[in-house]
């Protein structure tokens, strides 16, 4: 497994994760019920509101799912991996695949060191995203991208202050929402014309609905990413 970054980035980077039921059953059946413990988000508030009206939320076995977000159970299931002899390989640099219709595909990196090194693989899976060089290996002919923009972007704030309430809000103007990254960390989302800018300020339709929170911003105000879904489809004869 290659991975471009350290592994202190990759476990302290906030990401969203909820587990429902099904997961925290498989994950127990698989014998790794161990990597569902760890950095607990305090208790708070979950709503979902539409136009100001609370909304009740009826979940099924809602004991047996959990938050737990992405950075810690991928450093738990990291730790059980490496544990039992697996092999991650962290800052490769300069990842390229060759041969990837052949019998035994090549992927080639520069490790921390600088050192070029190469892999020969049975099946190269390729989990690095859109944007990442597993998809842009595949040959045109061979790959068909499907895409879907819904007209709205997010206007997104990662805050060093705990999610309290939690939960989401529709109105008529669009949809907010808090989000827990960990026990002392916020995702503010708000959504925002597709002409909106960070640079509008106030006078903004996000700004105008904005309310600072009681914490600090971790990370600037990003620009706002589109509201926008995409996938690829490979075909292959082998």
């Amino acid at each position: 497994m290659l991975e471009k970054h350290p592994r202190a980035y990759v476990e302290q980077r906030q990401r969203a994760g909820t587990i429902d039921t099904a997961g925290v059953r498989m994950l127990r059946e698989w014998g790794l019920g161990e990597v569902l413990a760890g950095d607990p988000i305090p208790d708070s508030a979950v709503g979902f509101y539409i136009d100001g009206e609370a909304m009740p939320i009826d979940v099924d076995d809602a004991e047996e799912s959990l938050y737990c977000p992405q950075q810690v159970l991928v450093r738990n299931l990291t730790d059980v991996f490496l544990r039992d002899g697996g092999d991650l390989r962290y800052e490769a640099k300069d990842v390229s695949l060759h041969g990837i219709n052949d019998e035994r595909p090549l992927v080639s990196y520069r490790d921390g060191d600088g050192t070029e090194r190469a892999v020969e693989c049975d099946f190269i899976a390729g989990c690095d995203g859109f944007h990442g060089v597993s998809r842009s290996s595949i040959p045109a002919s061979a790959l068909t991208e499907y895409s879907h923009t819904y007209g709205y972007n997010w206007l997104s704030v990662l805050a060093a202050v705990p999610t309290n309430p939690s939960g989401m809000a529709i109105h008529s103007r669009g949809l907010a929402g808090m989000i827990p990254r960990g026990p002392h960390a916020t995702r503010v989302y708000l959504q925002c014309p597709v002409d909106d800018t960070p640079s509008s300020g106030p006078t903004s339709a996000s700004g105008a609905n904005w309310k600072p929170g009681s914490g600090p911003p971790s990370r600037p105000a990003r620009s706002p990413t589109s509201g926008s879904c995409r996938c690829a489809a490979w075909s292959t004869t082998r």
